[in-house]
């Protein structure tokens, strides 16, 4: 099943994204996902990718001033790139 999840929020707390990116290191030692960060999206942004049963899931979480964005992508064809890409779209 193909699975594409966009999430914003406008008028986040500035630690919002510290607090998510915590989380999801805890939760890597479990499930075994890479967690890396990234620039030149937004003022702060981590990718994520980990193997699943029949595929591949990878996305992005990234925060600038007070909107942060969350893709999230299950058994696609397409690349951190162009997640990457996007979420500087909507970041603006």
């Amino acid at each position: 099943m193909l699975d594409v999840v966009v999430s914003i929020v406008h008028g986040i707390s500035t630690w919002y994204l510290t607090t998510a990116e915590a989380s999801m290191q805890a939760a890597a030692t479990t499930t075994g996902f890479a967690f890396t960060p990234l620039s030149g999206v937004g003022d702060q942004a981590y990718t994520y990718s980990y193997n699943i049963t029949s595929g591949t899931a990878l996305g992005i979480i990234a925060v600038k001033g007070t909107t942060f964005v969350g893709i999230a992508c299950t058994m696609t064809t397409t690349t951190l790139a162009k997640v990457e890409a996007y979420a500087n779209q909507l970041l603006g």
